[in-house]
């Protein structure tokens, strides 16, 4: 399929902004928790998130200028004045309250109260966090990186985590926080979101580290119309190409003059099963053919 090659900086900066956000996702959500410098509590939700560095644990919000005025706004202005804020990861079963809390409002309107949120005070510092957030993070300002400095542009807001809350019900039984507890929700572009939870899905990370890689794989499995980039990359995954595998049940006989793409469809169907063995054997089997 063809690419549509498109140059940022000739688009629309709204195109260029949802272009991006439909690339880039999902995006974790966070509540982002601030005061002003005379004490007002600003509460907004930021996609534009994530972790950069655990010694010391550091995480970065990047909150835009105006695109109509080129101002900075609440929460970014909050944090430059007083130094702190806090981090609260949006679970599936306040997202809809997050998104109250993501309209604009006149300034001493309190996103707490339109949203329903609870405000959590904090050990360490002195924004609030939200009491129905499985996760919470307090943080001291680090520095500023200023993206572009125009209407729009975008800024990287970097703090020092220096206390984590962890709800207790969202650890399992190994001691490790349990994906399918916390439930969070991820960022697409529009209206789209997704719940992390659903989709999850696990990868042994042992297989990598002595994988025989694609290299070893039969020729025409690589140019195959059948078998995807993940099915062979489970097969090249193996430690060692197995040589003695033996092709599975009556399989060896219906092989026999089976065409290429039927081959490949049994070997798809015993890499489904978990049978790599058996589908190396199928693989090379045919490329001795």
């Amino acid at each position: 399929m063809p690419y549509r090659n498109l140059t940022p900086s000739a688009l629309p900066l709204k195109d260029r902004h949802q272009y991006l956000l439909g690339g880039v996702g999902p995006r974790p959500i966070a509540f982002v928790g601030s005061l002003s410098a005379a004490g007002l509590p600003n509460l907004a939700p930021f996609s534009f998130f994530n972790a950069f560095g655990a010694n010391p644990v550091i995480i970065g919000i990047s909150p835009a200028y105006s695109g109509r005025t080129g101002e900075p706004k609440d929460t970014m202005l909050n944090i430059q004045a007083t130094g702190e804020f806090t981090v609260s990861i949006v679970s599936y079963p306040m997202v809809r309250q997050m998104q109250l809390a993501a309209g604009e409002y006149p300034p001493g309107v309190s996103e707490f109260e339109v949203s329903g949120l609870t405000p959590l005070p904090s050990l360490k510092v002195s924004p609030p966090a939200v009491a129905e957030s499985p996760f919470v993070m307090e943080c001291t300002f680090d520095r500023h990186i200023e993206l572009g400095g125009d209407k729009g542009s975008g800024n990287l807001l970097l703090g020092e985590v220096v206390q984590y809350r962890i709800k207790e019900e969202v650890f399992g039984d190994d001691g490790h926080i349990d994906p399918y507890k916390m439930d969070q929700v991820g960022r697409h572009n529009l209206g789209w979101y997704s719940r992390s939870r659903e989709g999850l899905f696990s990868i042994d990370r042992r297989q990598t580290d002595q994988a025989v890689g694609f290299q070893a794989l039969p020729a025409d499995l690589l140019t195959s119309t059948v078998l995807t980039g993940n099915d062979l990359a489970l097969l090249a995954g193996v430690p060692e190409v197995p040589q003695d595998a033996e092709v599975p049940g009556d399989l060896n006989a219906r092989l026999e003059g089976m065409s290429t793409g039927d081959r490949h469809r049994e070997i798809k169907g015993l890499i489904e099963a978990g049978d790599l063995e058996g589908a190396w054997a199928v693989g090379l089997m045919e490329d001795a053919g």
